[in-house]
């Protein structure tokens, strides 16, 4: 079985083969593709406009390679089919090691065109779709009965390699009671594979939508030769399983800390490639975008291999050293990791933190992350994070403004003062579509949690409305750092006790008065759900003496409280806000929550009841 070292080597041995190959086709406009011994190769008549050279031998370090080009050349040029056998090639450069055929070839400049009647389908090499010139769909050549549809087939092509020729699958009927044809329009470009020496049996490397990830990488100011020689030069980092990682998922960093590897499944290749040209088109849009920086998505098999993995820009480039990590998701279900681990921590980790920037940096952050979410909830994408680290120290990175080097200020407590950092943050793992799987969780942990606010596999809208809201509340402007009454917690019987939970969410807790008023006049309220009733309670006390009808109406009000409370038979110190208990000096009462709106104020909804 493959080891991980078996699989790094593997990895960097097919990186160098691919930037080899970029660099031929950069210097003398031609691709290198290789075949193995026993298998065939036939191109369509035409396809190849000249072959610069043919080399047939090994991979091993004594390998050994002899020229074929005028055995070779005739066939690939008229599209006849060759057999890869010594015999065919009139050698054996060294028996018993399986060869190798090596073509450097120009693709011809034709202009190929396929087309397919309505409720019919067309099928394509992916590698085509980066060679498409244009498709159309409709009835005839008539004013307004034909539409471009080309952004949307290379998008299907670069998916899955079929578009069905339907009104759904291309989103629009152009001549509605007409027959309509899908007619596209390509150039024939080549898949980039490689073969690979692992010992006794050759590997296969491909590079997948290299053109389409070569002009992202310099729309982003990353160089090929650079972003190779970076993943290839060193030995890479790592290669286990991340704390926040998937089951399954091996990550690898380059050796300068600037560029991650990640395994992925096949459908999160496809989501990438099918959005690839939306997705450059974003980030061309909005420089400041936090989405990650997808540059290239490979596919290795070898004996006991199958992997397909990417390379995007590490988030955390710039930090000198990482104090803590969190991967952040704006819900609470199964979002804690044991602190002691040495991980990156989650949401309810982050439970007592705020993150306190310059106003103008907290208002582009928000403004990005709406941007941002709302491409992905066109793609139908969920289930992405934050990643949020903090360091002593550190530099802007080179992709956004917003992403690394933010002088921040960490508060975990209102009552105390804030902690100075650098923050780094970026969106990962933004490539899960709202599929049946998900559908389905959705409506199984709906009707078992109940909490729908709190479950994480939410449709693509809800996802990306709670998300940011979310960080609404955890990343603020500096200005919203607030001084607060802070009350004695002398005053009450301690520990606190528990009494339940709002909505599912904030915990409420009984703050016994040990003399004067009556005894449970207060009602104390975590802070870790509560913050914004804080903002609004201070800024409240300030308007007091005005003539306004919603004063008359509001929760007297005291302060924070830091008191010791039971949670779960063990005493913790949190912080409280105390608002006056409304159920103060009654036997029993039932309790009536009136609120404005249509989804929160109904029976059932977070364990509410009809009144």
């Amino acid at each position: 079985m493959a080891t991980s070292a078996d699989k790094k080597e593997l990895v960097q041995q097919g990186l160098r083969r691919a930037f080899e190959n970029r660099e031929c086709n950069e210097k003398q406009g031609a691709f290198i593709v290789e075949y193995g011994e026993n298998e065939e190769v036939s191109f369509r008549q035409g396809a190849v406009a000249e072959v610069h050279e043919a080399s047939y031998g090994t991979l091993d370090e004594a390998s050994r390679w002899v020229d074929v080009k005028e055995r070779v050349s005739q066939q690939l040029l008229t599209g006849k089919t060759l057999q890869i056998t010594n015999g065919v090639m009139g050698c054996d450069p060294k028996p018993g090691v399986r060869k190798v055929l090596r073509v450097s070839y120009v693709p011809s400049n034709t202009v190929l065109e396929i087309s397919a009647k309505e409720s019919n389908s067309l099928e394509l090499p992916r590698a085509c779709a980066e060679g498409l010139v244009s498709a159309s769909y409709g009835a005839g050549s008539g004013y307004g009965n034909v539409s471009d549809v080309s952004s949307r087939v290379q998008s299907l092509l670069l998916k899955n390699n079929k578009v069905f020729a339907t009104n759904d699958e291309l989103l629009g009927d152009p001549a509605p009671g007409q027959v309509k044809t899908l007619t596209v329009k390509y150039r024939e470009t080549a898949s980039v594979t490689f073969k690979l020496h692992t010992g006794r049996e050759l590997g296969s490397f491909e590079v997948l939508a290299p053109h389409l990830f070569h002009d992202l990488r310099e729309t982003l100011g990353v160089s090929s030769k650079d972003f190779y020689e970076n993943l290839t030069a060193n030995e890479l980092l790592g290669g286990s399983q991340e704390a926040s990682g998937k089951s399954g998922e091996i990550f690898w960093r380059s050796s300068d800390g600037r560029f991650i590897l990640k395994t992925v499944s096949e459908g999160e290749v496809a989501t990438l490639l099918g959005m690839l040209p939306a997705y450059k088109t974003h980030l061309q849009e909005h420089p400041k975008s936090l989405l990650t920086r997808y540059l290239g998505a490979y596919r290795l098999s070898s004996e006991g291999i199958e992997m397909l993995f990417l390379v995007m820009n590490n988030v955390f480039e710039g930090a000198p050293g990482l104090d803590v990590t969190y991967d952040l998701k704006g819900t609470t279900e199964d979002r804690w990791v044991d602190p002691n681990s040495k991980g990156c921590l989650k949401d309810n980790n982050f439970a007592e933190v705020t993150m306190f920037v310059k106003g103008e940096v907290a208002k582009s952050i928000h403004e990005t992350l709406a941007v941002d979410t709302a491409f992905l909830q066109s793609r139908e994408i969920m289930d992405y994070s934050l990643m949020l680290g903090q360091s002593s120290a550190g530099t802007r990175s080179p992709y956004s403004e917003l992403m690394g080097g933010l002088s921040a200020t960490r508060s975990t407590a209102l009552l105390s003062p804030g902690e100075d950092t650098t923050m780094y943050i970026g969106l990962v793992d933004m490539l899960v579509t709202y599929g049946w799987k998900k559908i389905m969780a959705h409506g199984i942990k709906s009707m078992t949690i109940g909490i729908t606010e709190e479950i994480d596999t939410m449709p693509p809208d809800s996802y990306a409305e709670r998300f940011c809201r979310y960080f609404h509340q955890k990343i603020r402007p500096t200005s919203e750092q607030l001084s607060v009454g802070e009350v004695s917690p002398e005053l009450f019987e301690t520990p606190f006790r528990g009494l339940g939970r709002s909505g599912g969410t904030a915990a409420f807790f009984r703050a016994v008065l040990r003399e004067g008023q009556s005894k449970e006049y207060w009602i104390g309220k975590d802070l870790a759900r509560a913050r914004d009733e804080v903002v609004f309670y201070e800024a409240a006390k300030n308007l007091k003496g005005k003539d306004w009808a919603m004063l008359k109406w509001m929760t007297p009000y005291k302060g924070i409280c830091r008191a010791p409370c039971l949670v779960k038979d063990e005493v913790k110190e949190l912080e409280v806000m105390l608002l006056r208990n409304c159920r103060d000096g009654f036997k029993s009462c039932r309790m009536l929550d009136v609120k404005l709106g249509q989804v929160t104020a109904v029976g059932g909804w977070q364990g509410k009841s009809v009144f």
